[in-house]
């Protein structure tokens, strides 16, 4: 499922759309990382405090720097998980794992413009391959951009819904139910760009994937290719 290296205008067209897409990804990944550090910075200050009682609380000290080294662990994790924006270390990844955490990123926006989302899980069957036979998994960076693409031609495109989408062994499937008020104006949530992920653009990301995309009213459906050998 790797991307074609190359400079034709469709190449430099799913370049663009993916670049657009990690915009729209970060405030919610920034958010993630800032978690655990904001944690840790009030956890730094009961420490310091504890250890220049006199005499110091030694053993409420050690509880909270045990504390502080889990909250670093976490960001520390995430960090380490940039690199699967690269497609040179992006690793590989199946469907149920990406959905859920793409989708978990975006569920907050999706909630300010009106959405509600209903993820569908996927049964023994959907879930992937026959008992004993290792699920099939993809290119991580392109399956995530992939999923963020569906999502925010949604947000960019439809009218406030219950956003259905169920995952296949190698497909998603997002369906429009039942209508749902808009926000107010001055209520709704400005998007990160002010640039629309339109068909045409998400044509072109599924195309540099090898991705087959069919869409009509309130429905989009996209199947994936066979995922290349790890």
């Amino acid at each position: 499922m790797s991307s074609p290296a190359g400079t034709s205008q469709s190449h430099w067209i799913a370049q663009g759309v993916r670049h657009e897409l990690l915009l729209r990804l970060l405030p919610s990944i920034r958010h993630d990382m800032l978690g655990p550090v904001s944690v840790a910075r009030m956890g730094v200050a009961v420490l310091i405090k504890r250890l220049g009682n006199d005499p110091p609380n030694l053993a409420g000290a050690l509880e909270r720097a045990q504390e502080l080294n889990q909250h670093m662990a976490q960001v520390t994790q995430q960090l380490r998980e940039f690199r699967h924006w690269d497609p040179s270390q992006a690793g590989r990844i199946g469907l149920p794992a990406a959905l859920s955490q793409c989708a978990g990123w975006l569920q907050p926006v999706l909630t300010l413009q009106g959405f509600e989302l209903d993820l569908a899980p996927a049964s023994q069957e959907d879930a992937g391959a026959p008992s004993g036979e290792p699920a099939d998994e993809w290119q991580r960076d392109e399956l995530m951009f992939l999923i963020a693409g569906l999502i925010c031609h949604v947000l960019d495109c439809w009218a406030p819904c219950q956003l259905q989408i169920e995952a296949g062994p190698a497909s998603l499937q997002l369906r429009a139910g039942a209508s749902r008020p808009a926000p107010a104006a001055e209520h709704r949530h400005p998007l990160p760009t002010s640039r629309q992920i339109l068909l045409p653009a998400l044509a072109a990301l599924a195309d540099a994937s090898q991705a087959v995309l069919t869409s009509g009213p309130g429905r989009l459906e996209l199947q994936l290719a066979r995922p290349d050998p790890a």
